[in-house]
This record gives structure tokens, C-alpha cells and sequence, in this order.
């Protein structure tokens, strides 16, 4: 889950770059991406079972 946090907060980064933080559906996605970051994973994920993740 690291990992895809890491990579969500990456893009939120690049969506708020000069010449795309102007765009209204980078900041409404970069603002998406912040929720889902500020949020456990672990309970975004909560219906699926571990092993489901690792296959």
C-alpha cells in the first residue's frame, strides 16, 4: 500500500505544477488524490482479502 500511496502523491505533485494547476480537472483530480491519501488504505481496501492483493 506504500507504494501506491507514494505513486498517488506523485501524481497529485505533477498535477500542481505551473501550467497545470490551472486546468479544472487537474486541481479536482489533485484534490481527489489528497483525500485519498489523507484516508487509511487499509480501509479503502477493507473488502478485499490480502491474498486477492498479492495475486
Amino acid at each position: 500500500m506504500t507504494g501506491l500511496v507514494s505513486r498517488a502523491i506523485a501524481v497529485r505533485r505533477y498535477l500542481t505544477r505551473p501550467g497545470l494547476n490551472s486546468a479544472q480537472r487537474a486541481v479536482e483530480l489533485g484534490e481527489q488524490l489528497e483525500d485519498f491519501t489523507r484516508l487509511s488504505p487499509q480501509r479503502q481496501l477493507v473488502a478485499f482479502e490480502p491474498r486477492a492483493l498479492e495475486a
